[in-house]
This record gives structure tokens, C-alpha cells and sequence, in this order.
């Protein structure tokens, strides 16, 4: 039999072997712990990299909004009202906002005082006459007259989207009427001898065009926009009012 303190040397002995022998050998697949971190120095510097661009991609960014930002300011308080009123000259006057890119008011009001021939042109859908229309046409008749002009009515008949159809025109004279076809229509409204007065739908202001008077109003402030106009250019209108409702009445 081997005895007990036999066995425990031999036992050490194998221990030692194997010891000696791990520290000889390599695993196959794994890496020493002092080279992992020697290879991960450079991966914590290429993190600060990182860090550090991202910095310069947000400096970047916020640049590009800041002149986002003043773009867009620049565009409403400079550029959008050029679009959004693309007329050079804008009047207010006695309660009348007026717009043209050839005239100011009192040019085209002096045109309106030389002119022989004086064309009141309403833009009518369909062919009823309302109240406010015939009202609005007998000022600028009345006025007109008055002031020894050849007052001319011209009725533009349109459809719902205001495509010209058809018109009728009195030609200075009271008592016949005549219908126009669209060529014929649009031939007696270029004629630069006449300055027309064009009444039609809108908001309440009014365009300066070439011996053209455009008047767009609503229905409800068709007779008060056109009776404060009538007075601007034609000072004695009121009095002219007075004298042919006195006419009218004492014939009734």
C-alpha cells in the first residue's frame, strides 16, 4: 500500500505541472487583459471625436435656422407685400383706398374733368338690374350731365364666372338701347376715346388703369363708395342731386 503522505506529494507535484504548463500556453480565441486595454485607447479618443463633431454639426444647424429665421422675416415684411398688392401707388382718400400703377387720384380725376365721353359700364350677372345698380348708375348720369359730359351706359352681361356674354349699350342716347355681341363689346370697351367707369363685385376699393376707372364693391356699399367718388371729381354733385330731386318731385 502507498502511504497517505505518499500520495499528498504526488499530488502537489501534478499541481506544479500543470501551473507551469498554463503559464506556458495559449487559449485559443482569447486575448490578454492588459492588450484589451491597450487596444482601447485609441477607441476612447475616436469617442471624443465624435463628441466634438457633433458639437460643430449642432453649431451648423442652429447657423442654418438662425438664417432660416431671418429669411422668412425678410420675405413677409419686404417681399410679400410686393405680391400681395402688386400696385406701385396706394391712396387713401376721404375713405376711398385707391390703387394704380400709372396715376395718383387727382391725375386720373383731371383725366375724368377733360373727358367729352363718359362710359358708366356695370358688370351685371345675368339680366336682371338690381335697385343699388340702377341707383348707382343715375349718380354718375345725374353728375355727369351735369357737368356737360356725353354720358354713355354700357351693360356687361357675365355668367357665374364672369366670363362676358353679352352687352347693352344706349349710346349716349336715352331713349334706344342696342344689343352687343362679345367682339363688339370688347371693341367699344378699348376705344381710348371714351373713359369708362367700371363698376363690378369686390372688395371696396378702387383701380386707376389706363382711361379706365375700375370701382370693385361689395353690394351693401355700392351707392355710398360710388356717391363719395362722384363727389371727389365733381365738387357741385351734391347740388346737382338737389336740383334733380326737386325736378322729380314737383313732376310728381
Amino acid at each position: 500500500m502507498v502511504s497517505k503522505s505518499k500520495k499528498v506529494k504526488k499530488s502537489n507535484s501534478i499541481k506544479k505541472k500543470l501551473v507551469k504548463n498554463n503559464s506556458n500556453s495559449k487559449v485559443i480565441g482569447v486575448e490578454p487583459v492588459v492588450k484589451n486595454v491597450v487596444e482601447n485607447q485609441p477607441v476612447k479618443s475616436d469617442y471624443k471625436e465624435e463628441i466634438k463633431s457633433s458639437k460643430i454639426d449642432w453649431k451648423f444647424t442652429l447657423i442654418t435656422i438662425l438664417v432660416i429665421i431671418i429669411a422668412l422675416f425678410v420675405a413677409i415684411v419686404y417681399i410679400y407685400p410686393i405680391f400681395a398688392n402688386p400696385y406701385r401707388f396706394t391712396f387713401a382718400l376721404d375713405g376711398v383706398t385707391y390703387k394704380s400703377n400709372e396715376y395718383v387720384p387727382a391725375e386720373f380725376f383731371q383725366i375724368v374733368k377733360n373727358s367729352e365721353n363718359i362710359v358708366v359700364s356695370p358688370m351685371i350677372l345675368g339680366t336682371e338690374v338690381n335697385q343699388p345698380i340702377v341707383n348707382t348708375i343715375n349718380l354718375w348720369l345725374v353728375a355727369g350731365v351735369g357737368n356737360g359730359k356725353n354720358m354713355i351706359q354700357l351693360l356687361r352681361i357675365v355668367d357665374e364666372k364672369s366670363n362676358l356674354v353679352s352687352c347693352y349699350t344706349n349710346d349716349g342716347n336715352y331713349t334706344s338701347v342696342r344689343q352687343l355681341n362679345v367682339t363688339e363689346c370688347n371693341q367699344m370697351l378699348s376705344n381710348e376715346n371714351y373713359t369708362f367707369i367700371l363698376i363690378e363685385s369686390g372688395k371696396n376699393e378702387v383701380i386707376l388703369e389706363k382711361n379706365k376707372m375700375r370701382i370693385l364693391s361689395l353690394q351693401d356699399n355700392l351707392q355710398e363708395l360710388n356717391y363719395s367718388i362722384i363727389n371727389t371729381i365733381f365738387p357741385n354733385a351734391k347740388e346737382l342731386y338737389d336740383y334733380a330731386n326737386q325736378s322729380i318731385y314737383s313732376v310728381g
